[in-house]
């Protein structure tokens, strides 16, 4: 009972801070956008991480949650370009971390990470007892 009120609360919360975003000049949305597909034995997550290199991401993986990380570097970062005033900023800069709940169980081991203009890819196959066992039916 108790546990289950903590997460209507958790969940109330969730809507309230939704509403108010919504209703404000204030627009929250998790980053990196990510996009989670199943294709035959692999579990693929993709993430969008515009602005960053390689080398500025970090992954872990941890009982089958995926915590992409990193740090996207404003203009104003570079000390080259002193002169630059932004009028608008629309691009997410600074630190990030999104943690995702996989929905299935993988071989973190065998994980493997490709990330191509902007575009992260990663590929991790599903855990033997998650797989679907075919059974024959014989006849009588």
């Amino acid at each position: 009972m108790y546990f289950t009120n903590i997460l209507n609360d958790l969940h109330r919360m969730k809507n309230e801070i939704a509403f108010k975003a919504r209703n404000s000049d204030f627009n929250y949305v998790e980053f990196p956008l990510i996009q989670i597909l199943k294709n035959g034995d692999y579990l693929t997550v993709k993430a969008e991480i515009p602005g960053i290199s390689s080398e500025e991401l970090d992954l872990a993986i941890s009982d089958d949650v995926l915590t992409i990380s990193g740090e996207i570097k404003s203009a104003h970062a570079d000390n080259t370009v002193q002169k630059l005033k932004i009028l608008k900023q629309e691009r997410k800069t600074g630190k990030f971390q999104r943690t995702i709940e996989l929905p299935f169980a993988v071989e973190s081991d065998q994980a493997e990470a490709v990330f191509k203009n902007g575009i992260l890819t990663i590929t991790l196959p599903v855990k033997e007892a998650v797989k679907a066992k075919k059974i024959t039916v014989k006849s009588e």
